[in-house]
């Protein structure tokens, strides 16, 4: 038999290359250390100007709720110093009449006109206890103060929480004081406006 020829593959079938794996770098674009710096530090500037941009806006937003607020005590202020002298003068009035009425059903026993000067005194008495004008001038002076640090700006909070803290003390004492509803109601309104001030106090500085 005649020898078997070797197999060779056919010109046209398709043939195995080797390939030349070229490993895939991830090379990083060149950073300039200075250039990145820039950058930063230009990002941090404008992240610190919006945030005290926004400072600025929400403490001007407090700013016109505390000054309404003061608006709302000075107006309770000025009611109260026209109305509790003529609440005084009526309540004076009131004693002295019901008092000269016992005194004149009690009879001549009772001496008259020597019982009625020992409650002259005592009705000037009450109202002097009753009379909150030294009140009415310290709350003033504090709302006073309040707007002069209000319209300075800067770090207000602890000073603004003092002085909330004097008005409530003012506030308690005309209530104390009080001769009728309607001093008690004002009083009871300056409490409210100067607790919501406090309140807005505690978002400051």
């Amino acid at each position: 038999e005649p020898e078997a020829q070797p197999q060779t593959p056919d010109d046209d079938s398709p043939r195995w290359q080797p390939l030349s794996l070229q490993p895939l770098s991830l090379q990083p674009q060149s950073l300039q250390p200075q250039s990145l710096q820039g950058a930063v530090l230009t990002l941090l500037v404008q992240a610190l100007a919006d945030y005290d941009a926004s400072r600025v806006r929400e403490g001007a937003q407090l700013s016109r709720v505390m000054l309404e607020q003061l608006k709302g005590m000075e107006s309770a202020i000025s009611t109260l110093r026209q109305r509790v002298p003529e609440l005084i003068a009526a309540q004076k009035q009131r004693m002295e009449d019901r008092l000269r009425e016992a005194l004149t059903a009690a009879g001549p026993a009772v001496p008259l006109e020597e019982t009625f000067e020992r409650v002259r005194q005592e009705v000037a008495a009450l109202g002097l206890r009753a009379d909150v004008a030294e009140e009415l001038d310290r709350l003033g002076a504090h709302i006073a103060e309040c707007h002069r640090v209000i319209s300075a700006g800067g770090a207000a909070g602890k000073r603004l929480d003092f002085l909330a803290q004097e008005m409530n003390r003012e506030a308690n004492t005309i209530g104390s004081k009080s001769l009728a509803l309607e001093q008690t109601r004002a009083a009871m309104d300056l409490k409210l406006l100067i607790e919501q001030l406090r309140e807005q106090v505690q978002n400051l500085e």
